[in-house]
Order: C-alpha cells, then sequence, then structure tokens
C-alpha cells in the first residue's frame, strides 16, 4: 500500500505550498469574470474552466486574451469623444453614420488597379491628406504613394498618417516620411501597441482622404467615395487621430454632392461594442434586405452562430446564399474551423467555395444592389475586440462591379460539398475538434504551425 501512498502525498506535500496562491489566482479571476466582466455564457465557460484547471497559464492567457478591463477602462470615454465630431449619429444602428446622398463611387479590385487614380487624388490635393493604415505594406509597393506624400507635406500640406500598431521607423521610407514633415503616430499607446496588439483590440481601419473629400477604404479591394461619405470618413480619422494624440476635436466640414449614391460608414470596436453590437446588426441588415441573393467573402469561418443562423434562414427561404474563402489560412487552426463552421452551413442549402487566392478582407454583396465591405470577419472576437470601419454602398452599377468580382472569384474556386465534408477521416475529425477549442485565439496565433489542407 505504501508503494501507491508515498508518491500520492509526496505530490501532495510538493504542490501544498503553492496551494495558496492557487487559491488567490482563482478567487481573483472570479472575482473579474462574475462581478466586471460582461461576457456571453460560453466565454464565461470557457475561461473559468481553463484558469480553475490550470491556474495560472489560464489566468495569464485570460489576462492577454479575454480580459475587456483594459479595454472598457481606455476606450470607454472615446464613444463620447467621437460624437464630437458628428459621428454615430444614426439611432437605428450603435456605431453608424447616418446615411449620406449625393456621392461617386468606384470599385477597384486591387491596389495596382487603383494606384493611378490614387496618385491623381494625392497631387490634387490642396489642403490635407491623411491615412490610416492597419497594415504598413512593403516598401516596393508603397513607393509612389511615399513619393507622392512626401512631395506634399514638402509643399505645407498637413499630412498625416497613423498606424494601428507601433511605428516601425527602421522601414526606410517612414524615415523618408518623417523627414519630409509627414506628421505619424500609433493608434495604441507605444508599450501596449507592441506587446499587445497583434491578437487583440487592433485597429483594422485601412483609409485615405484627401482634402475631406474624396476617399479610398479596404485592404485588397478598394472604394473611391468623392462626396459627403468621404467628409464621414475624415472625421472618423481625426476622431481615431485625437484619441491617439489626446488633443481636443477638431473642425469638420461636409463635402460637397458629386454623384447620387447612398453611402453608409459604421465603426464597430470595444468602444461601441454591448448588447447591440454594430458589426454583427450591419451583417444581419443585409442579410435581412436580400430578396434573391447573398454570395460574400471572408478570410476564415468560425463555429459561431450569431450571424450563421440569419444566413441559414436565407437559404431555407429559398435565397442563393454563397460563401467564399481561402484554401490556405493562416493558421492551420483556422482551416479546421473553417471546415467545422462550413458543416453546419452546407446543411442548409449554403454554397460554399475554396478560393486559391488570398482573402484578406470580408466583402458582402446582396441582389446586386447593395455591398459592403472593410465589414470584420466572422467571429464574435474580432467583431468586439477590433476597430473596424465598414463602407455600406447602395448603388446597383458598383455592386454589379462586386459581384462580377466575386463570381470571378468563385469560377477559380473549388466547390466544398456535403459529400466532402461527410468523406472527411480520422484525422480531420480530431483536428477539428481540437481546433474549436482554439477558436478564441484566431488571428492571434499562438503557433504558427505549417499550413494544411482541408483534406
Amino acid at each position: 500500500m505504501a508503494y501507491f501512498t508515498r508518491p500520492f502525498f509526496t505530490l501532495v506535500e510538493t504542490f501544498w505550498t503553492v496551494l495558496p496562491l492557487v487559491v488567490l489566482i482563482d478567487l481573483i479571476a472570479v472575482y473579474l469574470l462574475v462581478f466586471k466582466e460582461k461576457m456571453d455564457p460560453r466565454s464565461f465557460s470557457f475561461w473559468m474552466v481553463l484558469i480553475i484547471v490550470f491556474p495560472f497559464a489560464g489566468f495569464a492567457l485570460y489576462l492577454v486574451y479575454g480580459c475587456n478591463l483594459y479595454s472598457a477602462n481606455i476606450f470607454g470615454k472615446k464613444i463620447g469623444r467621437d460624437r464630437k465630431f458628428g459621428l454615430m449619429d444614426d439611432p437605428r444602428i450603435k456605431g453608424a453614420d447616418s446615411p449620406t446622398d449625393g456621392n461617386d463611387v468606384r470599385f477597384f479590385s486591387g491596389f495596382r488597379e487603383s494606384l493611378p487614380q490614387i496618385i491623381s487624388d494625392l497631387d490634387s490635393a490642396r489642403a490635407s491628406i491623411h491615412l490610416e493604415l492597419y497594415r504598413i505594406p512593403g516598401e516596393k509597393q508603397m513607393q509612389d504613394v511615399v513619393d507622392a506624400l512626401c512631395r506634399k507635406a514638402a509643399e505645407g500640406l498637413d499630412v498625416r498618417l497613423l498606424t494601428g500598431r507601433g511605428i516601425i521607423r527602421s522601414l526606410s521610407y517612414m524615415r523618408k516620411m518623417n523627414s519630409s514633415g509627414v506628421k505619424i503616430t500609433s493608434f495604441h499607446r507605444r508599450f501596449f501597441s507592441l506587446v499587445s496588439t497583434s491578437f487583440r483590440l487592433r485597429n483594422r481601419r485601412m483609409m485615405m482622404i484627401a482634402d475631406g473629400s474624396a476617399a479610398y477604404a479596404g485592404e485588397q479591394t478598394f472604394v473611391r467615395i468623392a462626396g459627403p461619405a468621404a467628409s464621414r470618413l475624415e472625421a472618423r480619422f481625426l476622431a481615431d487621430w485625437s484619441f491617439a494624440k489626446g488633443i481636443p476635436a477638431e473642425k469638420t466640414e461636409t463635402a460637397g454632392n458629386r454623384g447620387s449614391t447612398r453611402v453608409q460608414i459604421v465603426s464597430s470596436g470595444p468602444d461601441v461594442s454591448g448588447s447591440a453590437d454594430p458589426a454583427v446588426l450591419e451583417y444581419v441588415a443585409m442579410i435581412k434586405s436580400a430578396v434573391s441573393s447573398v454570395i460574400l467573402s471572408v478570410p476564415y469561418l468560425v463555429p459561431d452562430e450569431n450571424i450563421y443562423n440569419f444566413l441559414k434562414l436565407a437559404a431555407l427561404s429559398g435565397k442563393n446564399v454563397s460563401v467564399i474563402v481561402p484554401e490556405k489560412e493562416k493558421y492551420w487552426y483556422q482551416r479546421w474551423n473553417t471546415v467545422s463552421a462550413a458543416g453546419s452551413l452546407l446543411e442548409s442549402g449554403i454554397r460554399v467555395f475554396f478560393s486559391g487566392m488570398k482573402i484578406e478582407e470580408s466583402i458582402m454583396c446582396v441582389d446586386e444592389s447593395l455591398f459592403g465591405t472593410g465589414l470584420p470577419s466572422f467571429n464574435s472576437r474580432e467583431m468586439l475586440q477590433d476597430f473596424n470601419t465598414s463602407v455600406l454602398v447602395r448603388s446597383e452599377p458598383v455592386s454589379g462591379e462586386v459581384r462580377d468580382y466575386l463570381n470571378g472569384l468563385i469560377s477559380e474556386s473549388s466547390e466544398f460539398t456535403e459529400k466532402d465534408y461527410a468523406g472527411r477521416g480520422i484525422s480531420a475529425r480530431v483536428k477539428i475538434a481540437f481546433s474549436r477549442l482554439m477558436m478564441y485565439f484566431n488571428r492571434g496565433g499562438l503557433w504558427d504551425w505549417p499550413k494544411t489542407s482541408w483534406r
């Protein structure tokens, strides 16, 4: 008997000294989760179990990935500051601006296609050029834009660049812009920006505005907006710049009409997320407005029912619903999350396509009359914890171009069918089961494992 009891008591004696610390950590975690956090039941259960089973590692992961107390403290007053810029004044959707008419909108399927028009707008600017970038492109891709920005800054224009993360001053063109008079800063405080914003509370907004009257939005594809909606994007930039620099609100003016297209700007993030998340509401509003078809491209899928139920309902109501995802994901578990989520969509009659092209942004087109770009991914964590600005455009000609672009992706994609999903092997089933545990770390990547095919 001593053969069995001695190791047991040795183990108890070893951990007895740290037991009070374990209990203290668990009590702190329980207090924060129960009384301070506002989480959905699944997130609450996940973190509670993780912290109790793995007190030290679980608590550390919670502080890094799950704790919202920092964002509530830092961003709690941001929405009030933003409204001083006239933003988010639509009473129907929290975080949305009122729709504006009188806009001219053009769609570009890529940066190279849009570059001549971008350079033309930069050269035509007479007062200001403002850029807000989540990712800092490579020097080769940015060369023409950088040269134009430096020229305009040297002419005395107000040229600003707001980055989503810490400023990479080692890039030669960043130094060049700084020396030319371009004002550069990052959205978050430098320490937090460099330490944490690779996986949560990221500013994913991508926009460029010239003179407050011509604006570009998008990450992989782009829309050019001339008119009152461009002024809304200008106000969005100035509000974020005011937050980053800690300066008072700046005066904004509304640009005159340039066309006849209706555009609405919707901003989401931890400053406006709550019981009525604007990112979810804009998806739902677009899906519910569909009469015949919904087609969208997303970087990945997550097994989350918040929006999928409306997509399923649309498909079950006889509408044609198609979803395009990339064949190769950035992280291995995103691939298997996508396969898992696709299974439930296929059962409702939704068609799922795997594209060989890289997809970095979410685009939705409804009935060739309405489309949205800059939409956050189908990930409740990203919708709640990242800053996004979406552009919703109601225009049959432009929406037709977007639909043609998405149909082009479909024509070069392989369809994932119910037969494919049912035929997955044991290895695939195990990976899917494990990847569902990793869904809370999506787009953060704890480990950058080799990319795999769904098969």
